[in-house]
Formats: C-alpha cells, structure tokens, sequence
C-alpha cells in the first residue's frame, strides 16, 4: 500500500490546510492575533456582550471599540435599553456606525407616535456617517416625510433606505442624498410619480430600487426612473394580485428593458406583467438582454406557458421564480426554458401550475441545479416523481459526478419521507439530495428517508434567493396586525387618501368599527403550517435571510 507524503509548509499553506504534525515555536494565544483577524472573530460576538469585555486588555478595548459599526436595536439587543441608555450609546458610537436598524423599536402600546419618530430621528442625528438605514418592520409606528427630511440633513452619506413607507407622501425625496444607491418602499401607496422624479433626478448612481403597493405610480415614472437611473441593476415592483389598483401597464413595465445593468428583476402580483410584455424584453434590442440573471413573475396571473418560453432568449437567465403562477398550464414553457441548461434556482411554490412531468423533465435538463421549491404544489409532485428525481440526480452526482447536489425546498413530508436515500456517508461527502422541510411542525423521520433533519434557515447565507422573493416581505406585512385603532388618529388620518380595496385590506374591519383586525393573510411559502397559520420564523437577521 503506497503511503502519501506529507505535505510541504508551502504546498499545504497553498492548499488551504494546516500541517498540524509541524511543531509550533511558542503556543498560539489570542494576544498574538492581528488586529484585523480580532476584529473579524469580535464580530460575530452579540454587541452587548462585546462591549462587556472591553476590560480583558488594551488591545481588546481599542478593538472592541473600533469593531462597533453596526446597531440592530433588535437583534443585539439594544431594544432593553433605556432611552437615556440608548442616547448614551449613540453618543459614544454613532460618528462611526455604518448601518442601524429599527425594526421592531418600542412597537408598545406606551409609547406614542410623536416620542418614537423623535427617538429614531434624535438617534440618527448621532450618526453623520451612517451608510444603510432599516425600519421596516414594526406593526404600530411609522416614519413620516419631515422624518425622513431630517434623517437625510444628519446621513449626508447615506447608500441605503429601508423603510415602511405607508405614510409617507414621497415630498421629503427632493432632499435625499444623491449618494444614495438602494432605496427600499414598502405598502408606498401614497408615493406619486413626483416622488420618483425627484429620486430619478438627484440618485442617478442608484442601484437598487424596491416598490411595493404603489397605486398612485404610473408609466411616466417609471420611463423617467429607466431613462436615468442607468445604474440600476436590481428593480422589484411588487402588486397584490387581487387587487387592480396598480397604473403601470405593460407598456410602462416595457421601459425597464432599457436598463443596461440590470441583473435582477421582480415583477409580482402586476396584472401588466403578460407574455407580450415578456416577448418585447426577449428581443434583440433590449438593453438587459446580456445582463439579466434573475426574474420573478410570482403571482402574475396574466402569463401562460408562451410567456414563460420567451425567457429561454435571455443567455445569461439562471434564477427563475415563479410562485403562485396557477391560472394558466406553465409546463411546455419551463421545459423550453430548462433544456437550455442555465437555471440554478427554479421556484415552483404555491400551487404553481406545472405538471410532474414537466418538472422531472426540467430537472433533467438542468444540469446546474442548486435549488428547487415545491412548496405547497402538491399536484408537481408525487411519489413516483420524486423518487425518480433523486434516483436520477444522485447518480449524476454519484457516479457520473457530473453535477452538483441539489435542495428541494418542501412541504410534503409525507411523499418526501418515504423516497429512500441513495447509499453515501454524509460525513464524507454532502447527500446529493437534500429534501428540506419548511414547515415548522415536526415531521416524523425514516432512518433511511431523502428527508433532511436541517431546516431552511440552516441553509448557507443567500442560498434561498431572498432577491427573487422581495414580495414575500410585503405579504407578510400585509397579513399581519397593523394595529390601528380609531383612537391612534396621527395613524388613521393619512390612509383616508388610499382606495377603499387597499385600505380594507390593511386595515380589515377596524376603518369600520375600530375593532383590531388582522389584515388579509397571504399564504405563502415561509409561512403556512399544516394548521394553516402564520407560523413565526426567526428574528430579524432571519427575516433579512428570507425576505431579502
């Protein structure tokens, strides 16, 4: 039996291994660490408890102090914090923070609207160098244009917004910083086309744009941003697919072909969105021909399986979502579409409306798989497919060795569970299929089963393709509590401007008789349980994961 030789210092140094049979000259403390290798491994350390062991040494203290760059008031959590604390923190920190997130910020009942704007404006006031804003998430309280004027004189650098825009009327972007590059409105329907101009006019190196329930934006805006925004490589206009509110046609849509580097784009729940539209992006001409990677046409109920072969012109196409898409069959059009061999992430959840033979066929032809969500689309998949599909791709990833393995996101334990696992020692070498259950509950588990004991927020950061599912995070918001009451008037007065559809979808039967009612619940991949309800998945961090 041949034995193998050692590596070299340097072979192994280039190899990436350690050669742990060499002998260290002295032992390996923490103190002999670099500062920039102690400030990476500092970081991944809570705040609050980062800050408690300032005292260990000087090294660690000037480390420390220099390694706090980012609050999530949140998720660190600072939430606990008094507001004398609170002001006492940014005082000290604030020149050097780069992000701050607000999500989920004194969202009680105690504290007013007036105090909570004047909180997350006065906090911002200590950070005139902040880079990235968040205040997406909270159920009660909202920012408002004079806010977000005032955030904007204090961030004078500031590259990212994300914000609840559900009372803001858009005036207070006439001021906002032209260094800004992603701009993130959620439930903006009191946005105008004005709104967009200005952004249009002073962020012309913008080049992430999110909108969603935007009933007052029309195709002019839309020309205007696609005219000067010619940065932009990420666009996600988001629609409730129920409601025909929305003012962009497919000739608005048509626009957004004409930006050069746009790699991502999401256009969900947009009754515009119809395979003459599709038809029109795929041609020669359009400038987003050689540059588009990924599309999501989730939940546009106006597009048939023509539509979806058109994308098969797209050379560089490798991310496709097309959640909730049941109205029309889509199956020829993802066969066409799959036999070109570029997809890595197919999503195929909420019932989208494709056969079982259409869907083994497509992952047959699609060598560079990675990813594929069955999600609440039982008709897609039974049994004999299943077992089909991981019998097929484990021996392309076994024997062959000629592809990668792959995740199929699911909420059909009962079919997945009882495919067996093809002969591999996963301590050795990753399952060639990894079957992972969404659903919270959980699912009895066969010793030999393809099912995977992870769950998905286990999966590597970005492997679920939050940018192709900007609409889950407006969902989520629109199925959840808004927590207006009649008696919150600072709350009440600026929806009275919005649509009857739109308003009694965020507000239920409370605009009515004040009673507090959940909005409409969108069921939706991330979300749904076997019960049926929104189940809740994580913090904010996790959120981000998912909802991009």
């Amino acid at each position: 039996m041949r034995e193998e030789m050692p590596l070299s210092p340097s072979m192994s140094q280039s190899a990436g291994y350690f050669d742990s049979s060499r002998k260290l000259d002295k032992p390996a403390t923490m103190s002999d660490l670099t500062e920039s290798m102690l400030r990476r491994l500092l970081s991944f350390v809570p705040l609050k408890d980062r800050l408690a062991v300032t005292t260990v040494n000087k090294q660690w203290h000037d480390v420390i102090e220099q390694s706090v760059v980012t609050a999530s008031l949140y998720s660190d959590p600072l939430i606990d914090s008094t507001d004398d604390q609170l002001k006492l923190f940014f005082n000290k920190y604030g020149a050097q923070l780069k992000y701050a997130n607000f999500d989920m910020f004194r969202i009680d009942q105690a504290v007013s609207q007036w105090n909570w704007r004047q909180m997350v404006t006065g906090l911002s006031r200590f950070c005139p160098n902040l880079l990235s804003l968040d205040v997406i998430f909270c159920s009660r309280h909202k920012l408002r244009d004079k806010d977000l004027i005032d955030v904007f004189s204090a961030c004078l650098s500031l590259r990212e917004l994300r914000i609840d825009a559900q009372f803001v009327t858009g005036h207070c972007f006439a001021h906002v910083p032209a260094t800004l590059q992603r701009l993130e409105l959620d439930k903006c329907a009191r946005i105008t086309n004005s709104s967009l101009f200005c952004v249009a006019n002073r962020c012309r190196s913008l080049k992430t744009l999110h909108l969603s329930q935007f009933e007052n934006v029309s195709n002019k805006a839309i020309e205007e941003v696609s005219k000067k925004c010619l940065s932009l490589e990420e666009v996600s206009l988001i629609g409730f697919p129920t409601i025909d509110d929305i003012k962009i046609s497919t000739n608005g849509l048509l626009h957004l072909s004409q930006l050069p580097k746009l790699r991502t784009l999401c256009l969900e729940g947009l009754g515009g969105v119809t395979d003459r539209l599709l038809l029109a992006m795929a041609r020669e001409g359009s400038a987003m021909m050689h540059s588009l990677e990924g599309i999501s046409l989730a939940f546009c109920f106006n597009l048939s399986s023509a539509g979806v072969a058109h994308l098969a012109a797209f050379p560089r196409l490798k991310f496709l979502n097309l959640d909730g898409v049941r109205r029309r069959e889509l199956s020829e059009g993802i066969v066409t579409l799959a036999a070109k061999g570029r997809l890595e992430k197919l999503l195929l959840a909420e019932r989208t409306s494709v056969s079982a033979e259409a869907l083994l066929s497509a992952v047959k032809t699609s060598p560079k798989l990675r990813l594929l969500d069955v999600c609440n689309n039982p008709e897609a998949t039974n049994w004999a497919t299943a077992r089909e599909l991981v019998t097929f791709w484990s021996k392309q990833v076994l024997v062959d060795g000629t592809r990668r393995p792959l995740v199929v996101l699911t909420d059909e334990a009962i079919t997945w569970t009882q495919v067996d696992a093809p002969n591999c020692n996963p301590y050795i070498r990753p399952m060639p299929v990894q079957v992972v259950n969404i659903d919270p509950e959980p699912v009895p588990h066969k010793r030999k089963s393809v099912f995977s004991r992870d769950s998905a927020l286990q999966l590597p950061s970005g492997f679920m393709a939050p940018e192709l599912r900007r609409g889950n995070r407006y969902r989520l918001m629109c199925g959840v509590d808004p927590n207006v009451y009649l008696g919150d008037q600072e709350n009440i007065d600026p929806l009275a401007g919005m649509s009857k559809d739109m308003r009694q979808m965020l507000m239920g039967d409370a605009w009515d008789d004040g009673a507090n009612v959940a909005g409409m619940f969108f069921k939706n991949g991330y979300f749904h349980g076997s019960n049926g309800q929104m189940n809740y998945i994580g913090d904010a961090q996790e959120m981000d994961e998912l909802f991009g």
